[in-house]
Parts: structure tokens; C-alpha cells; sequence
């Protein structure tokens, strides 16, 4: 969406139109924790409500669509090492490798290594990825909430009921079956973004 609105749709009865209607809610994926954050949920986002659009726009994420003739091929390793491009294909820069980390001091990295994401849900609500596409290859391991809105405002709720899958280490053995979120990156499977080299060579052009 290339603009954040709490409210699409208007309800309209036989007499009037009300400016929005109670009955309907939009939701969002907020904003991940950069690397090292690991108190991110509690301090950031935990039980957050916004009145103001002014006050939730830093905490939704942004995205950016994207053109080119060649498809792009996701590999998952299913370990926690990141895995090798096919032959004849190079791994993407990382596209956000100009944007500094602020907070941490972390460097950014150069490419498009990830960790292999499937879905988040929250009660009755669920959003995910195929595992063909970039966006199931994220560069931060973080917890991914959910910022719920109304016409009346925003919150962003992370309770027991908030999930987040992610495709497995197929190789490491757990000795108990909890273990911290930040701590679990060796059971996670990490991922490679890549093209076909002459992909770079191709620019749109309005002419």
C-alpha cells in the first residue's frame, strides 16, 4: 500500500454514510527488532496503542515493489549455515545495505542472507509467505508483531497468542523444547536471495 490509512471502507445505510464504519479493521506488519535488541518486544512494542496516525507510522514496516525480467530464486538450507546461489546465479546485495543501523552500531550486511520465515498469526488472524519468494528470506531474526487498527486508532499486542513459524534447522537437536527467541537462531534455517548475473546490466527506462 504507498499510503497508511486506519480506515478503508464507509458504511452507508439507506439515509446517510458515516465517515467509517466500527465493524471493520485493517493490520499490519510492524516493525522488526534490529540485531542485538533482544528487549525490542518489552521496551518497543508490548501492549503499544496509537490515537494519532503520526504516533504508529514509525512502527509500521515499509516495503518497496520491484520490476525485472528475470526471476529471482530463494534457497533455504534447512541448517544454520547460509547457502551457495545454483550455478550461473550471484547472491542480491542486501537493499537495504545504505540505511545505517542506528541503534546497535551492528554493520549492516552487504547481502541478501536471511533466516528462512513462514508465517506469524495472532488469534484468529494469520499472514504468510511462500517459500519461493524474498519475502520468505528476512534479514533479522525478530519477533514480527502485529499492529491491528481501527478507525479510532492503532495497537500493536504481543501476547501468548502471538506466533511466529519459521522453517527449521533440520540438523540441530534441542535438550528441552523452550528455548529464548534470541536464543534459537542455531535452530533456525538460513536462506540466499540470488539473481542471474546479467540482471544488474538492466535498467527501466521512461523513454
Amino acid at each position: 500500500m504507498r499510503t497508511f490509512r486506519r480506515e478503508f471502507f464507509t458504511e452507508c445505510s439507506t439515509e446517510r454514510c458515516n465517515r467509517y464504519t466500527d465493524s471493520h479493521k485493517t493490520n499490519w506488519l510492524a516493525i522488526a527488532a534490529e540485531p542485538g535488541e533482544r528487549d525490542f518486544v518489552d521496551q518497543s512494542l508490548k501492549t503499544k496503542r496509537f490515537k494519532r496516525k503520526e504516533d504508529i507510522d514509525t512502527y509500521i514496516s515499509r516495503c518497496v515493489v520491484c520490476e525485472t525480467i528475470f526471476k529471482l530464486v530463494v534457497v533455504h538450507s534447512k541448517s544454520d549455515k547460509s547457502p551457495e546461489c545454483p550455478a550461473n546465479y550471484e547472491v542480491i546485495r542486501n537493499p537495504s545495505r545504505h540505511i545505517p543501523n542506528v541503534k546497535t552500531g551492528i554493520p549492516v550486511p552487504e547481502y541478501w542472507h536471511g533466516y528462512s520465515f513462514w508465517q506469524i498469526s495472532l488469534s484468529n488472524f494469520g499472514i504468510g509467505q511462500n517459500s519461493e519468494s524474498a519475502a520468505s528470506c528476512l534479514m533479522y531474526f525478530s519477533p514480527t508483531p502485529i499492529a491491528g487498527c481501527a478507525a479510532n486508532g492503532c495497537r500493536i499486542t504481543v501476547t501468548d497468542k502471538t506466533r511466529n513459524f519459521w522453517q527449521m534447522n533440520t540438523g540441530s537437536v534441542r535438550a528441552e523444547d523452550y528455548t529464548d527467541f534470541f536464543d534459537s537462531t542455531e535452530h533456525i534455517s538460513r536462506c540466499t536471495v540470488c539473481r542471474r548475473p546479467e540482471a544488474k546490466n538492466f535498467k527501466l527506462s521512461d523513454k
